[in-house]
């Protein structure tokens, strides 16, 4: 081999030196085919001579920048795998030594010989690790020049994911990291280099929803990103409309993506792709940049200055070069490389030399090309002048407008359809001032004209068509479709303007137009409904009655469709039956009828007539159809069926008279009722049944109404054939023509005799209880409506009183029914003695009561009078040998003190006397109208609660817990706002105590405040924020039957909590009430891994047996105990007792309200650690506490006192 190089090189350097001696061989002996001039081969000869520059570069050596882009080249074709040994051999080795180092970074240097680096195990080609489990990529070489150059080793750590790296960052358990992006969260515990890669984040989606080239087009859409990424963090920042999935890493969010697990995928684009070629994703495709940018750093822990001082040092002296050879290697990196050793390198060089013989013989081809064209030119003439030809003799019209804005021809067509010539337009501004003479629309062309230009060019495509109105040379107007091409590469050059007159064919169209118009106003304004369908049974067609029928708003939303789209889906095959009926054998169907179905789901009738549609050749292409609903007609036919039926079969007497008076017909019922034949009253005056019951006047009054409103109504008492009277309710009215003229009376009567009989009975009924003989509601109302208006005229009193009897119902549950309306009985009784006789008494129901009390001077008269009732109502009665005591308990409104309608007396009497019952029973208690009012604000502002919850007007507010002793937030309280759209923030205690003795607002509020926290709880753990939540439940709450299965199913809903950091504080005051089951309910709660704290501890009874009692984890001390502790001995007391009772039974302890550093220390050398309060941070909303969180840090105060008490 080296025989072979040193005889390569030696006839390299003869024929250089010897041109002339080499040219003549190759005239002699290898130019027979070609035939290359002697000129030609000294040109080749001299070119040759000047590529490999014998006379700058001696044979035999090699210039470094030369062979660095042979190695390059080498690299980029794969034709290498360790580019590393030739790396060291061009570019050569910088020593640390060459560096200025200060003194405190040698030091740091001997301190640290080896640095812990922090590298991404999977994100090709940037940094991974490889099968054999080296460190390679990008950033491996550039940490291998640093190494070098440092004089220190790597130590590579990698984590369980991306996310454990940076939080080992973040713990100090690493020195630096090799690859990281510059981000906010970052900046807090990393320094970073300046970048070494920058460029933009991309967007890759799998072609299967539409070009998705923007974050705007992603809005609501699913997209893949890589967990712990900085982009992940950017976006849910900065684009919450995202519906963000996170990937393990690149290959597992490439590989959902290519799945259709989500919309497009955005992240780095050189791991991207280098994932996409390995994997073989072809479908993926790059569709656009956002404007995010990944720019690659090194960066250093913060407590590590020195090191990121000596990593910029190391980076700066890196050459251009040698950036753009490692880059290159890696960011043009194929699947698969081989490697390329040192001492091959001279043969591939050699193999260059060989393709410099090459380039020779296509400098030989060169020769020939140029030749031929010198007969391509005489051709090209040729096909211009036949073009010319083309081009003067085209019927449309054309011109060339140069780059210059010049007009430099117009063919003839264009001549001839204008009118103007070169000489009337020699520029585009001379076209523009005559074709658009208007200057609006000439202003509106020029911009429209330079935006599609414009676009053309960005596009490097044919100018979009756009249709302008032309004025002509004489003076007629053309509308004409304007495009144009360039005649080059680029549009910037010549380019041919092609203007189709568009005039006629405009003209034609809109005749059509107006035909077409007139056709459909046609269709659309005509009853019957019209359609027309294609082959396949779909409508292409129809008008606006048809359309609204089958429950559209519009014709065209009908196109496409078909019969089972429509509100006749049910019929949908029997039509298309009768449509592929007459397609198929090409014959009308015509006036049949259907019963179809509305989109409302009515029956309607329709008369159908459908005809086949043909083409041009005659062929079926479709149906026509044409309808009319002829429900009502069928409806008339069946109405004069029914009639007719109604008229003999009605239990209804019916006579019908001529304008005169005289009986033509009459039904079976009439003669039934009056007791004459058909044939006895046929030409008769209906006067014959009257009965002497009513005078002139009446039944001259009778037919005045019929005579003005053709109608008349009412009772009648009339004589039948046997001379009985009986009443009758008749109905006359009179019929009339189309000019409104009467030419009959029908009368239709119904015999009411039996009926009259029990309106009295029902009149009774109606009016009084059955059981006691007392006015019931119906009667008390018209009663009081007269004793209001008694009261009124006479300026006197009335009371109202509403009674109700003491225990009844447990009576009848004792005894029975029968002895329950008894006792009822009896009761009235003693009431009519004891009320007077003037006085209403009456009875609404069961054993309640109502009585007016009229004619007062004095409330007091009232009063002497109801203690008297109540005594007799309390005497013992004897029922069925049964003594049998009970009591009344009375309620009283007064009016006109109280001035409200009857029913409201009333609800205020029956609300006073629930009042008495709660006062004791047996007694009576008068409406108190202010006390009234207090209770409608309640309601009014319970209701206010109850909107709150609807329009999403509570939130929650956090209030952190910290751990003194380690300097921590370890959790938060949960606290309720209200966020009032009028009065702004509204604290607790001002609407909490509202709802106190609400069991359903309060269990609600509860239960919402569990799921909220739970929720906000959920998306902390996701974010990786271990917190402990805490949050007030009521006892009321806690007690009810089913909490620990409603609080089961919130944790069901939010399965990512960890149950163990959900606390439940529970009032020390509210859990005496019932201790066992209280006990139990925390012991079922706890099962599900919920912690227990008892809240306000101190403000109760404290005992030491119910705290051994309840399964609590903490003691809560009340924050009234420490805010004052430092000044109040006896508090201090209590704080030292509660944090040794904690200690004593194994308990947490907690103090809430610690407002100074001076309470934190003070609690500190009790031996309390855990704390909240305003020293440390008020409550506030989640987004603020989640920005609030990193920037916490524990007072140099107590930092101190935890040192001092270590010593």
């Amino acid at each position: 081999m080296q025989r072979f190089l040193r005889a390569s090189l030696k006839g390299w350097d003869y024929a250089l030196k010897h041109p002339e001696e080499i040219i003549q061989l190759i005239l002699k002996k290898y130019n027979t085919k070609q035939r290359l001039s002697e000129a030609h081969l000294r040109f080749e000869a001299a070119e040759t001579a000047k590529m490999i520059l014998p006379d700058i570069i001696p044979l035999g050596n090699t210039d470094v920048k030369r062979f660095k882009r042979i190695a390059t080249i080498y690299q980029q074709l794969g034709l290498v795998t360790s580019i590393e040994r030739l790396q060291g051999f061009i570019y050569g080795q910088l020593k640390h030594d060459s560096i200025d180092f200060t003194l405190a970074e040698q030091a740091w240097l001997r301190a640290h010989p080896v640095l812990r680096v922090g590298v991404h195990k999977d994100f090709a080609p940037l940094e991974w690790l490889d099968d054999q489990g080296n460190y390679v990529g990008l950033s491996a070489d550039y940490m291998a020049l640093i190494a070098e150059r440092l004089g220190i080793k790597i130590k590579v750590e990698v984590g369980k994911d991306w996310a454990d790296i940076l939080n080992k960052a973040k713990s100090g358990e690493l020195d630096m990291l090799a690859n990281v992006n510059q981000t906010p969260e970052r900046e807090q515990y990393l320094n970073f280099s300046q970048p070494y890669l920058n460029y933009p984040i991309v967007i890759i989606d799998n072609g299967t929803g539409g070009y998705l080239g923007d974050l705007k087009q992603l809005s609501g859409k699913r997209v893949i990103v890589t967990a712990g990424y900085f982009i992940e963090e950017l976006l849910k920042h900065d684009h919450p409309e995202l519906q963000l999935i996170a990937a393990k890493n690149v290959q597992d969010a490439l590989q959902k993506l290519n799945n259709g697990e989500a919309e497009a995928y955005i992240g780095d684009p050189v791991s991207a792709n280098y994932v996409i070629r390995t994997d073989g994703l072809l479908k993926l495709r790059f569709t656009g940049e956002t404007e995010y940018r990944r720019k690659s750093s090194m960066a250093t822990s913060k407590n590590n200055p020195e090191l990121l001082s000596l990593l910029n040092k190391a980076l700066a002296p890196i050459t251009p070069s040698e950036q753009q050879s490692i880059q290159s290697r890696w960011l043009n990196l194929q699947a698969e490389q081989q490697s390329i050793s040192f001492k091959s390198l001279v043969k591939y060089v050699i193999v260059v030399l060989c393709l410099v013989i090459v380039i020779i013989y296509w400098n030989i081809r060169l020769y020939r090309i140029i030749q031929k064209s010198k007969q391509l030119e005489w051709a090209l003439r040729e096909n211009q002048a036949k073009l010319h030809a083309i081009i003067n003799a085209c019927p449309v019209p054309l011109a060339l407008n140069d780059e210059m804005q010049c007009i430099t021809f117009l063919n003839p067509e264009f001549i001839k359809c204008f009118g103007y010539t070169l000489e009337d337009i020699p520029t585009l501004t001379d076209w523009w001032s005559k074709a658009y003479p208007d200057p609006d629309y000439r202003l509106w062309v020029a911009e429209t004209w330079a935006a599609a230009m414009d676009k053309a060019k960005h596009k490097h495509s044919n100018l979009e068509p756009l249709e302008l109105n032309v004025c002509c040379k004489n003076g007629s107007t053309r509308t004409v479709v304007i495009s144009a091409t360039p005649l080059g590469d680029k549009f910037e050059k010549t380019h041919l303007v092609i203007l189709y007159d568009m005039t006629t064919r405009k003209i034609a169209e809109s005749e059509l137009r107006q035909a077409f118009n007139l056709l459909q106003s046609v269709i659309n304004n005509i009853p019957m409904r019209v359609f027309w369908k294609d082959v396949e049974c779909r409508y292409l067609g129809c008008n606006n009655i048809f359309a609204k029928d089958a429950g559209f708003f519009s014709a065209e939303q009908l196109v496409g469709k078909d019969d089972t789209m429509m509100g006749w889906k049910e019929q949908a095959e029997l039509y298309h039956a009768d449509d592929r009926q007459v397609m198929t054998t090409d014959t009308a169907k015509l006036n049949f009828e259907e019963q179809q179905t509305t989109s409302d789901g009515s029956k309607i009738w329709l008369r159908i007539s459908k005809v086949p549609l043909h083409d041009g050749e005659g062929q079926v292409i479709g149906v026509l159809g044409i309808y009319e609903d002829i429900t009502e007609s069928k409806q008339a036919a069946e109405s004069l069926h029914l009639a007719a039926s109604v008229f003999a079969n009605t239990q209804e007497g019916i006579v019908i008279t001529d304008v005169l008076g005289n009986i033509i017909d009459a039904n079976h019922a009439f003669t039934n009722i009056t007791g004459y034949t058909h044939d006895e009253i046929l030409g008769k005056n209906p006067k014959m049944l009257q009965s002497g019951y009513h005078d002139n006047s009446f039944y001259k009054k009778l037919w005045q109404t019929i005579r003005r409103k053709h109608y008349w109504q009412g009772e009648v008492w009339n004589r039948r054939k046997n001379g009985e009277i009986y009443a009758e309710w008749l109905t006359v009215s009179a019929v009339t023509n189309e000019q409104l003229k009467i030419i009959h009376y029908i009368g239709t009567f119904s015999d009411i005799s039996l009926l009259k009989k029990r309106e009295q009975q029902l009149e009774k009924i109606a009016h009084y209880d059955p059981l006691t003989g007392l006015p019931n509601r119906v009667l008390l109302a018209d009663r009081m409506n007269l004793a209001i208006a008694q009261s009124k005229r006479n300026h006197c009193l009335m009371a109202v009183c509403y009674m109700d009897l003491d225990g009844f119902k447990s009576i009848n549950d004792r005894f029975n029914h029968e002895v329950g309306n008894s006792l009822l009985i009896e009761i009235t009784q003693r009431i009519k003695h004891t009320l007077r006789e003037e006085d209403t008494i009456a009875r609404l129901g069961g054993d309640e009561f109502v009585f007016l009390v009229q004619d007062l001077e004095r409330v007091e008269d009232c009063e002497y009078t109801l203690h008297r009732l109540l005594k007799a109502i309390s005497t013992p009665t004897v029922l069925q040998n049964q003594t049998i005591t009970i009591s009344a308990s009375i309620g009283i409104s007064i009016f006109p003190e109280d001035n409200t309608p009857p029913d409201t007396l009333i609800r205020h009497a029956g609300q006073a006397m629930y009042q008495a019952k709660q006062a004791g029973k047996n007694t009576f208690h008068i409406y108190n109208i202010e006390l009234d009012r207090q209770l409608h604000t309640h309601r009014i502002a319970l209701k206010r609660i109850e909107q709150a919850f609807e329009n999403d007007e509570l939130e929650l507010y956090f209030q952190p817990k910290v751990d003194m002793k380690k300097g921590v937030v370890f959790g938060v309280e949960a606290l309720i706002r209200w966020q009032h759209t009028e009065r702004g923030l509204v604290m607790p205690r001002e609407f909490l105590p509202l709802i106190e003795n609400n069991n359903e607002l309060s269990r609600r509020l509860d239960a919402w405040v569990i799921d909220r926290a739970l929720q906000h709880s959920e998306q902390w753990q996701i974010q990786g924020l271990a917190l402990k939540i805490s949050i007030n439940v009521s006892a009321r709450s806690l007690q009810s039957a089913d909490f620990v299965s409603k609080l089961s199913a919130a944790f069901e809903r939010h399965p990512r909590v960890n149950r163990h950091d959900f606390e439940l504080e529970i009032l020390e005051t509210e859990v005496l009430n019932d201790l066992d089951k209280t006990a139990h309910i925390i012991k079922s709660c706890q099962a599900l891994g919920v912690q227990f704290a008892l809240d306000d501890f101190g403000t109760g009874y404290s005992s030491l047996s119910y705290l051994r009692h309840l399964p609590i984890q903490t003691l809560k001390i009340d924050q009234s105990f420490v805010r004052d502790m430092l000044e109040d001995e006896n508090d201090l007391a209590i704080v030292r007792s509660v944090i040794g009772l904690a200690a004593s039974f194994k308990r947490q302890v907690i103090a809430e309200g610690v407002e100074s550093l001076e309470h934190g220390i003070a609690l500190m050398a009790l031996g309390c650690y855990q704390s909240q309060g305003y020293v440390i941070a008020k409550p506030m909303p989640a987004a603020d506490f989640e920005l609030w969180l990193p920037t916490w840090e524990m007072p140099l105060e107590w930092q101190q006192a935890i040192a001092d008490s270590k010593h």
